[in-house]
């Protein structure tokens, strides 16, 4: 049991640093735009790429049997406009978004969990709203010692000609805001609105 509660610990602890399906931890569900601004310490319009999946050990034994796990998806992304923060138009971005984990029950047999998520086409351009994260130990070096990651959700749009942003959410966020009796934005999965000019302070286009 002791191994098992390790396990349980050492797990919440990695979904606290990299939560991208939901899981808990630091993860938030903004309800607010301003919030969802003061949160995000870099938003970028970028070029979605495509992504490699790594499974990252939590919790080994001391015979190295791995007994937990998290997977976490390194999407890659070229910047085209930074709108808030430091990034320059060209620079290739790793963004790492959890997509599911592994659990041991009482009896240390292995259970399998994803999270829901949200499909991106690629050569598609996105707004993004991100926070950096120190790389943990563990994590792939190749993506650098600082990660991105998304704050909460929803944290990731598209953008009209008009300058309006049309969030993206997970089937989880929609049914919380809907459980809480919050109608979404016409077009959005967000109960707010939001345009670039919100984000840089300068008037969007008409």
């Amino acid at each position: 049991m002791l191994l098992l509660a390790l396990a349980v610990v050492v797990f919440w602890a990695y979904s606290a640093m990299f939560a991208g399906g939901g899981s808990a931890g630091s993860w938030n569900d903004y309800r607010t735009a301003d919030r969802l601004l003061a949160d995000s310490g870099l938003i970028v319009s970028a070029t979605y790429l495509g992504e490699e999946a790594h499974v990252i050990p939590t919790y080994t034994t001391d015979d190295g049997e791995v007994l937990s796990t998290v997977t976490e998806a390194f999407q890659r992304f070229r910047v085209v406009e930074a709108l808030k923060g430091a990034a320059a138009a060209g620079d290739v971005m790793y963004v790492v978004n959890s997509v599911g984990y592994t659990s041991v029950t009482a009896d240390l047999k292995s259970l399998s969990h994803e999270y829901d998520g949200i499909d991106l086409a690629v050569d598609q351009n996105y707004v993004m709203f991100l926070e950096s994260r120190a790389r943990p130990a563990g994590y792939p070096p190749q993506y650098g010692d600082t990660l991105w990651t998304r704050p909460g959700e929803p944290a990731i749009a598209q953008v009209d000609d008009a300058g309006r942003l049309t969030f993206l959410a997970t089937t989880r966020y929609k049914d919380t805001i809907k459980g809480e009796g919050l109608e979404r934005a016409a077009g959005s999965d967000a109960p707010f609105e939001m345009t670039k000019g919100d984000i840089t302070g300068t008037p969007s286009p008409k």
